[in-house]
């Protein structure tokens, strides 16, 4: 492509000795450049550009440059060593491990949309019921719930009774009338879409409900025996590792290397040069290659999430109606859910500049370019980081027209019809990739909040402050300022920008009444279920004070914090979406840059591409096309006149 368009522009210029045959075209461009008409300025040797092969060649090195950091986090926690698992053991009857999983397998049964907590030496595992806030006890193979210790089920169960005893009692010191509200608000849209799971698991497979969760104490064995008994290595031997052989690893691992093969593929046909006259099939590249990186996220999450769950090994090899059941220690865990969430930051972030570039050209993937700063600044979107835009400004003139009418002129009228279709199809994927995000973050938060409150227990001096009074309520202060910025972000979009016209792809505006019932709605949402993950996050004042005195997180306070858990990330991820990587103006460019020239021939290289420059134009100054980059956009456009007279060249 770069080639091609020095031979363009040697063919055009003025300056015969730029077009003598002996010269090459390093040395043409260099004399068309600002200092090429002064007899004392000489190119130097070492401005030849990279080869060809060379260009390709790192362009397949930045694909797995890209991906390599996945597939490595994947790949080492998967290998954790057996004894670096973690028993589900404690003082009596007040410890154990707490996880939650939507879809059942063989070694460990789904347990819906509630928190379960398994311990070794504890027969029945323990849940707590919502709305009621009361935690039960589940029958082995039979789904009859026993609430009460003293019903006459227990009489043979004495450590399921003594646990459900001690949850009883965190429960009802734990909850008052404010925590049971803030438990019911933040259950209900968690329920509502973890429930066709839990029904298809239940009904589609045989490994939904914890009334299928194995024993957690052997028939014939002691409490303290069975406890002694899971903690040696040879019973640890015994653990099913479901993140190391489980189905989820693989996908995770194909869906990786698809997803570098197809970046590296978008960045050989840019740079080859082979597709200078059809621009369209690289950006379906680069579609395809965000899909796959969307399917990732979620192919990831879903690995990562097993690393907060439990781990079982039969105490006995021929025995698998017992378990002793291990956990990943909280920063292993902790680390398997962080690196997913840099995956999404990624995606979301090469979503946006992917729809820029369907709108104003392709860009290479695997190459940062340093540019000067004083043209930088004089280019529309320079303080984003971002030179995919309507107005670039450089030094010398392409004459080879814009991205516009060249792909026009390529793929004809349809083809930003198809690129606002495949755009569309992977704004959809990018809310389901958010609600995956968000049923992953219940137990990631549990496992977080786990992990300070047992550091904050070992801490001493300055870090313990910090932790105890910094740390620990951190994840509260962090919803109330992501409810305050979604509520700021949904005036704007509502009532200061008419995001509604651009959704529904309308060229008259939408209602006020409209468009305030849905601010209303929205925003009145917004409050409750930043207050409700508020007042669930912030920590007991034993925590805070002297955590070394305080008892462990009781079922009661997991589930409150996933749950809380649940809303924040939605929260977060909606706020990014909308600030950060938005994307719906140029969809509705894109929808409209498609039908521009279908009804009439003549005019695709004139009127057509004047009237669709003119229309971002106005919806940049008009502030309508994100309030993010707004006030950036409309300074560009107020001073185009002025850059483009300055510099010897701005071309769109």
């Amino acid at each position: 492509m770069i080639r091609r368009a020095r031979r363009e522009q040697s063919s055009l210029s003025d300056d015969d000795d730029s077009t003598d045959e002996g010269d090459d075209l390093e040395l043409q461009a260099w004399r068309e450049g600002i200092y090429g008409e002064m007899p004392d300025m000489r190119m130097p040797r070492y401005y030849y550009e990279t080869r060809t092969w060379i260009l390709c060649l790192r362009s397949i090195a930045g694909a797995v440059a890209v991906v390599s950091p996945f597939y490595l986090v994947t790949n080492h926690v998967s290998n954790i060593l057996t004894s670096g698992f973690e028993p589900c053991s404690g003082s009596g009857s007040t410890s154990g491990c707490t996880y939650m999983r939507f879809w059942g397998s063989d070694d460990l049964p789904g347990s819906g949309f509630s928190f379960v907590r398994v311990m070794n030496g504890v027969s029945r595992p323990l849940a707590l019921s919502v709305p009621g806030a009361q935690p039960y006890a589940v029958e082995w193979q039979t789904k009859k719930a026993h609430f009460s210790a003293d019903d006459v089920y227990f009489h043979g169960d004495p450590s399921t009774k003594y646990a459900l005893e001690h949850q009883v009692r965190s429960a009802e010191e734990y909850f008052d009338w404010q925590r049971r509200l803030s438990l019911a608000i933040m259950k209900l849209p968690l329920c509502f879409l973890v429930a066709p799971l839990t029904w298809m698991s239940e009904h589609w497979t045989d490994h939904g409900g914890m009334h299928l969760v194995p024993s957690g104490l052997c028939a014939g064995v002691a409490t303290v025996s069975m406890v002694n008994q899971c903690e040696q290595d040879d019973v640890k031997e015994r653990i099913y590792n479901h993140l190391r052989d489980g189905s989820s690893r693989w996908i995770v691992i194909s869906v990786l290397v698809l997803w570098c093969l197809c970046l590296a593929m978008h960045d050989l046909m840019l740079l080859s040069g082979m597709f200078d006259d059809d621009f369209a099939t690289p950006l379906y590249v680069s579609g395809v290659a965000a899909f796959l990186q969307g399917i990732a996220c979620v192919a990831l999450f879903t690995w990562a999430v097993g690393a907060t769950e439990v781990f079982p090994a039969p105490l006995v090899a021929e025995d698998p109606s017992c378990m002793c059941y291990y956990q990943l220690p909280s920063f292993q865990a902790v680390l398997a859910l962080s690196t997913p969430l840099l995956l999404v930051y990624d995606w979301m972030r090469r979503l946006r500049l992917l729809a820029m570039s369907c709108l104003f050209g392709d860009h290479v993937f695997s190459a940062v370019f340093i540019a000067p700063h004083h043209l930088v600044r004089k280019t529309m979107l320079w303080s984003q980081g971002i030179l995919i835009s309507p107005k670039v400004v450089g030094t010398m003139k392409d004459p080879s027209g814009s991205w516009y009418d060249q792909m026009m002129a390529q793929s004809g009228p349809n083809a930003f019809d198809h690129l606002s279709c495949m755009l569309r199809g992977l704004w959809v994927l990018r809310f389901i990739v958010s609600i995956r995000v968000g049923l992953s973050a219940a137990p990631f938060m549990v496992r977080a909040k786990e992990l300070l409150f047992s550091v904050s227990q070992g801490a001493t001096g300055d870090s313990s402050w910090i932790l105890r009074y910094v740390a620990q309520p951190f994840p509260s202060i962090v919803v109330i300022v992501v409810g305050i910025l979604m509520v700021k972000n949904l005036h704007d979009r509502f009532l200061r920008h008419d995001v509604v016209r651009v959704l529904v792809r309308s060229n008259d505006k939408a209602s006020p009444c409209v468009r305030w019932s849905l601010f209303l709605v929205l925003s009145g949402l917004t409050v409750i279920f930043t207050a409700a993950s508020a007042e669930g996050l912030w920590p007991e004042y034993m925590y805070m004070v002297d955590p070394k005195e305080a008892e462990p997180p009781s079922l009661a306070q997991a589930e409150v914090w996933g749950s809380a858990g649940f809303v924040c990330f939605i929260l977060v991820i909606c706020v990014v979406m909308m600030e950060a990587f938005p994307i719906d103006a140029e969809l509705f460019l894109l929808s409209k840059a498609g039908d521009e020239k279908k009804d009439s021939k003549d005019s695709r290289s004139s009127r057509g591409s004047r009237s669709f420059r003119h229309d971002i134009g106005d919806r940049a100054s008009s502030e309508e096309l994100s309030p993010s980059s707004s006030s950036s956009r409309r300074k560009c456009l107020q001073a185009s006149k002025d850059h483009c007279e300055e510099t010897r060249v701005c071309f769109y």
